[in-house]
């Protein structure tokens, strides 16, 4: 799925040649580990009530509440109870949503419009940070996909105006930013090599060092929407495999840690269809992918969820 306007799709990559700053990052203590995989400092939950991410999710089913046609790329908040997306307005300009609900499993109230935050051009992935305070996406407002973020002081306010994230946006269309548990690092897909694939960015304090391809996910095909664990030991993420119809598959890949490549992606067949099927967030216990399908003929948000 991408903007009626000016999308274009980022590449993929492998890890960073040294790894030390994430993997010490993602490492430092036990118990940071466990609440970051189970939820970064949002959500509290031990790694016994984790889903195991070999088992398959069950039939998807729509995300309850969200019933607009043309919906794309779901994001939530750490507790499930805020969820971004993108709609088209009525020129076709890709403009960012909003919606909550009083429980991580009940329907959401009606979307509203993050005026803050969206232009007159495209704004669309959006990606809320482990604390809830700042917002990471896309937008085309300087002529080229690019990533932005906007902050607010706290969960009940409204986002204050973007900023471009400059050490991310290289010469080359970038976007579908995934931000990695408590900010490890940032996950996106670039156009540098002229065909979608999936870059990651490692955190310096407040911003992000060059971007690093993840070669072992990396093929003719496009790859991108990287959408990973806490401690990057699963990704979710597209390629484009035309088979019998199909256009955007959903594939994933797993590793034992961050040192280490990725395993041979495999598709995840209980998820895709005939039509375009693509990942947008995975929540902290890996039980629940929310992902955008249009086996509908239209673009809707659906959730799959797999038992602990």
């Amino acid at each position: 799925m991408r903007p009626a306007r000016a999308f274009l799709l980022l590449l993929g990559g492998c890890l960073f040649p040294d790894l030390g700053g994430i993997v010490a990052t993602a490492d430092a203590g036990a118990d940071a580990d466990a609440a970051d995989e189970s939820g970064g400092d949002a959500v509290s939950a031990d790694a016994a009530t984790l889903c195991d991410p070999s088992t398959p999710f069950g039939t998807p089913a729509p995300v309850p509440g969200i019933t607009l046609q043309g919906a794309e790329n779901p994001r939530l908040s750490a507790d499930e109870t805020e969820i971004f997306f993108q709609v088209y307005d009525d020129v076709g300009a890709a403009d960012i949503v909003h919606a909550t609900r009083a429980s991580a499993l009940g329907g959401f109230g009606s979307p509203s419009w993050l005026t803050s935050v969206n232009s007159t051009m495209d704004d669309w992935d959006p990606m809320l940070s482990a604390d809830g305070v700042t917002l990471v996406f896309a937008s085309d407002r300087s002529g080229v996909d690019g990533v932005y973020r906007a902050t607010r002081p706290s969960v009940s306010a409204d986002f204050g105006s973007p900023s471009e994230v400059a050490a991310v946006n290289v010469p080359f269309d970038v976007s579908k930013p995934y931000v990695q548990g408590t900010n490890v690092a940032l996950w996106y897909e670039s156009q540098a090599t002229g065909n979608g694939d999936i870059y990651v960015a490692a955190s310096i304090g407040s911003d992000y060092g060059a971007g690093q391809l993840v070669t072992e996910l990396d093929t003719v095909a496009e790859e991108g929407f990287p959408v990973v664990n806490a401690l990057a030991t699963v990704i979710y993420f597209f390629r484009t495999v035309p088979d019998a119809g199909t256009n955007e598959d959903v594939w994933t890949a797993r590793r034992a840690n961050a040192s280490l490549p990725f395993e041979t992606p495999v598709p995840v067949t209980e998820l895709n269809s005939a039509s375009d099927d693509t990942p947008g967030w995975l929540s902290p216990d890996l039980c629940r992918l929310y992902f955008t399908s249009t086996r509908t003929g239209s673009s809707l948000l659906y959730v799959a969820t797999r038992t602990p």
